[in-house]
């Protein structure tokens, strides 16, 4: 019996043993089980986590299971692959706005509270500052008082009727203090509940001048155009009385005897004559301040000049006066008919101011690519003091008793620089009086 009770407490004894064998290789599994199947995923995913909360959006979390931490693993792994995509999208679209803003040929500038916040290259190249010149200044500092106002007018009208978009044109000063004409177009946008205004500017200078020029063109058009209706006004209403009257009054000069009443007459007569004279170079320069371009042809100076000494016949022969020519044969030039009254002026003058019995020498001389034509009289010449004015419009110079518009050399030089020649006036190198000259560009008659 004792035998059966001692083998049966060593069979329990065992058996106990084996039981806690057994629960302990239970725990042992369930606890690699556990690290397996938890842990080791649970530390993953925390892993994963911090890359991507770093940065590393390529990140995955390897994870082959089924269950929820499985599951787990594919929606974190998802999530930063949309995180990635999204990135990378964000990126793109910044890249495309920095490129836009920098390289705009438009001028940018970005301002909060009229604060200046960003400028583009463009902005700066237009106001000629530097970059840290504009960042952080009021954003009108580079615009006039009037354009300045104007825009913190919009800025007004955002806040109280909640304006996007605005065009207005705007006056503005480079560093160097250089005028622009600008046409800025306004916009504002909302960035975590702050406004800020977004201006693009355009620089519309050449424009505005170009419009400038217009609006003056127009404006000069119908002032020539007032102007010749004046003239020819001036032309019908005086100078057809003036020569009937003229034509009367020598009429009655040359029959009357009475020695008082010829002396009147001779008044009238003179008076009329500059009274026409005087319409007739206002009218020539009237005409001559509209020419712009000139319709020419191949005109001999020989010709010209010798028909035009020919109509001043009766007046050298009432002076006693002489006109040597010094000058024959073929001198071509490519001129406007008007080019003999440069002459008719010139001979007219010397004739008028020389005494009676004198003589004026006409010649041409050759120089090369142009013909000089002096004419040479032995009047009372003029100072060196009035030789660079003698060309002005009105300008006189002393004659005493002698009357005349001051007109007559004004259309000379006219008339000759639209040839693109030049004209000039020097002392006679014979005696007392006066060389005027005249350069015009020949013409090659062997081509």
């Amino acid at each position: 019996m004792d035998k059966q009770y001692a083998a049966l407490q060593n069979e329990k004894q065992e058996l106990l043993l084996f039981a806690i064998f057994m629960i302990g290789s239970v725990e042992i599994l369930l606890f690699g089980i556990t690290r397996k199947f938890v842990s080791n995923p649970v530390k993953k995913l925390n892993i994963g986590a911090n890359e991507i909360a770093n940065g590393n959006l390529s990140h995955r979390v390897n994870i082959e299971s089924y269950d929820e931490i499985g599951e787990l693993s594919n929606s974190f792994n998802s999530m930063a692959s949309d995180l990635n995509v999204s990135l990378k999208k964000m990126e793109e679209s910044n890249e495309w706005f920095s490129k836009i803003f920098v390289n705009s040929y438009d001028a940018i500038n970005i301002s909060h509270n009229g604060i200046t916040k960003y400028v583009n290259p463009a902005y700066v190249s237009l106001f000629k500052y530097g970059e840290s010149d504009l960042i952080g200044k009021p954003f009108d500092i580079v615009l006039d008082h009037n354009s300045a106002a104007n825009i913190k007018r919009y800025l007004s009208s955002i806040s109280e009727k909640n304006n996007i978009h605005k065009r207005i044109e705007v006056i503005g000063y480079t560093k160097n203090s250089n005028k622009v004409f600008l046409e800025v177009s306004l916009s504002s946008m909302e960035i975590k509940s702050e406004t800020y205004l977004i201006a693009i500017l355009n620089d519309i200078t050449e424009r505005k001048r170009a419009e400038e020029t217009h609006l003056k063109n127009i404006e000069l058009k119908k002032s020539n155009e007032l102007k010749d209706m004046f003239t020819d006004i001036m032309r019908h209403d005086l100078l057809n009385p003036a020569n009937t009257i003229q034509g009367y009054s020598q009429l009655l000069l040359d029959k009357e005897e009475d020695e008082q009443k010829k002396r009147f007459l001779k008044n009238i007569t003179n008076s009329t004559k500059g009274l026409i004279e005087m319409v007739e170079s206002a009218s020539m320069v009237a005409k001559l301040e509209n020419v712009e371009d000139l319709d020419v042809e191949h005109l001999d100076l020989g010709l010209i000049i010798n028909e035009i000494v020919n109509s001043f016949e009766l007046q050298l022969e009432q002076k006693q006066m002489d006109i040597n020519l010094e000058m024959s044969g073929y001198y071509p030039v490519l001129a406007n008919n008007m080019i003999g009254e440069v002459f008719r002026n010139l001979i007219s003058n010397s004739i008028k101011y020389s005494p009676d019995g004198s003589t004026i020498i006409i010649k041409i001389v050759d120089e090369n690519s142009y013909w000089k034509i002096e004419v040479v009289d032995e009047g009372e010449g003029i100072s060196d003091e009035d030789k660079p004015y003698v060309f002005d419009r009105f300008t006189r110079v002393n004659k005493g008793n002698i009357k005349g518009t001051g007109l007559g050399l004004f259309i000379v030089k006219k008339i000759v620089d639209l040839h693109d020649g030049n004209v000039g006036v020097t002392d006679n190198p014979y005696g007392k009086g006066s060389l005027f000259f005249i350069r015009l560009k020949k013409i090659d008659t062997t081509i």
